[in-house]
């Protein structure tokens, strides 16, 4: 299993937000595919600096999910205020992580899979 493809992109909203767009592709092994296995995704949303990163959101995670294929693309899509973007002075560097879970194994978040960084003026 591997998480590939991985982006955020950004665009200002009504109403003083923010509209994210997190892709990413959940690529797995044939016998992954074809067993039946449940796999669950999640991600959260990085306010990412130099010395000090702040989580913006808590994982949200999708529905388990039963793979029809060895490749599955993702697409989330959030919307935040502009405020809570605002961690420092100046531009923001926002950036997503991504994680993926053998649910039938009961196995462990394959973490750290990030996105490159976006930058944003909220």
């Amino acid at each position: 299993m591997d998480i590939s493809n991985r982006t955020v992109t950004a665009r200002p909203a009504p109403g003083s937000r923010w509209a994210f767009e997190v892709r990413w592709t959940v690529t797995l092994t044939p016998s992954e595919a074809s067993s039946g296995t449940l796999f669950q995704d999640a991600y959260r949303m990085w306010e990412w600096d130099v010395s000090d990163h702040d989580a913006l959101t808590s994982w949200s995670t999708s529905d388990p999910f039963d793979p029809p294929s060895t490749t599955i693309n993702r697409i989330a899509r959030l919307n935040m205020p502009a405020d809570a973007l605002d961690t420092e002075s100046g531009e923001e560097e926002i950036r997503a992580q991504i994680g993926v879970r053998n649910v039938s194994a009961g196995g462990p978040w394959l973490i750290d899979r990030f996105t490159p960084i976006v930058h944003i003026s909220p």
